[in-house]
């Protein structure tokens, strides 16, 4: 993934450059823009669908505080729980209070995703 290969949109949907013709992943689109809208702090949103990630999103009590690496995330990760395909644009509302102030949100039963404020040029 480049800067110039990525597909540009507004937060209502509208395309601004799409080099490749892609479009957008809708369900993509609702859980991205319900966090530029809402966290202006915000530069980038990652979300993911990792077979890991996703395993880690269907247990009960999510990412264990189990070894070095989980622990950086300790009482630091939101939660969402799973809606279906998110192509209701209504959930970005509740996806928003979800999240609050954290930087890592596991959506239920669906993937992770992490927030990116202080992004280097």
């Amino acid at each position: 993934v480049t800067a110039s290969n990525l597909v540009t949109v507004d937060l209502d949907g509208r395309l601004i450059d799409d080099p490749h013709g892609a479009g957008i992943n809708a369900a993509g689109f609702t859980i991205h823009s319900a966090v530029h809208a809402a966290r202006h702090d915000i530069h980038c949103v990652l979300h993911t669908h990792t077979v890991a990630g996703v395993a880690v999103s269907c247990q009960e009590n999510g990412l264990l505080p189990l070894n070095q690496w989980s622990l950086q995330f300790h009482n630091r990760i939101a939660f969402h729980e799973y809606e279906g395909i998110a192509l209701d644009l209504a959930e970005r509302e509740r996806l928003v209070a979800d999240l609050g102030d954290a930087k890592v949100m596991i959506l239920r039963n669906h993937g992770l995703g992490s927030l990116q404020a202080d992004v280097q040029s």
